[in-house]
């Protein structure tokens, strides 16, 4: 499919905007030699709207280097994403762009002091949030389903908790290794009220939303027709 991406210089990906809202560099993925980013983006820009703070912050303007998934079809973008951060919100993992008012970001942000696993959901231009510790210090592989369901759209956000051993293979060069090596944990469930039609932007993405100086390192991004089991059963009588 001509949308799909297994590499993070994939010719279908494409910085969005008309010119890269970012600072790259050029880099290689540790053990596998694999291609990567060192991503320096510019400061206060985020993707949140209206929600809790003061003043109100509408924006949806965060550095995403995406390719169109049409409408229809399941789809997983995965990354591997490491932070080296100097500010509260410092941020980056997997982003999911619909319209200004329709996206999903999950990765690793700093809050409070510490990264967390981090997912914002955000519909008809109102964002939730949801955080949760994360042993693993500034590095993650996060990835998100795009899922259709009879009731509609929605994403489904897992995270690898198997930890350094299991990042360390590369999911290009070792395949079905570095498969069986993930732990893929269930983090959230939530729905996209995407516009009918309507193609989903997903890639990976890093924002400095407070100010300059975050550097995040972004490897393994893929962006493909879904083929992986998921880590939760939708079916109700697989838990009773």
């Amino acid at each position: 499919m001509a949308w799909e991406a297994a590499d993070i210089a994939a010719p279908a990906l494409r910085w969005r905007g008309a010119e890269p809202m970012v600072a790259l560099e050029a880099a290689r993925a540790p053990g596998c030699g694999c291609a990567a980013l060192r991503c320096r983006p510019p400061p206060r820009r985020d993707g949140w709207c209206r929600t809790f703070y003061t003043p109100e912050l509408s924006v949806n303007d965060a550095a995403a280097l995406v390719t169109a998934v049409p409408a229809g079809v399941e789809a997983t973008a995965a990354v591997d994403v490491a932070l080296d951060a100097r500010h509260t919100f410092d941020q980056a993992g997997v982003y999911v762009d619909v319209d200004a008012g329709c996206f999903v970001k999950a990765g690793l942000e700093v809050v409070d002091g510490a990264p967390r696993l981090s997912v914002v959901v955000t519909n008809h231009g109102w964002s939730d949030w949801s955080t949760q510790p994360w042993p693993h210090g500034p590095r993650a592989r996060v990835r998100v389903h795009k899922l259709h369901r009879p009731q509609g759209a929605c994403v489904l956000v897992e995270a690898d908790t198997a930890g350094a051993a299991s990042w360390a293979r590369c999911p290009a060069a070792d395949g079905a290794d570095a498969a069986a090596a993930a732990q893929w944990s269930f983090v959230r469930i939530a729905p996209l009220h995407a516009p009918a039609g309507a193609p989903w932007h997903m890639g990976a993405y890093a924002a400095s939303p407070v100010a300059a100086g975050l550097e995040a390192t972004l490897q393994h991004l893929s962006v493909a027709r879904r083929t992986a089991a998921l880590s939760h059963d939708a079916s109700l009588d697989a838990h009773a």
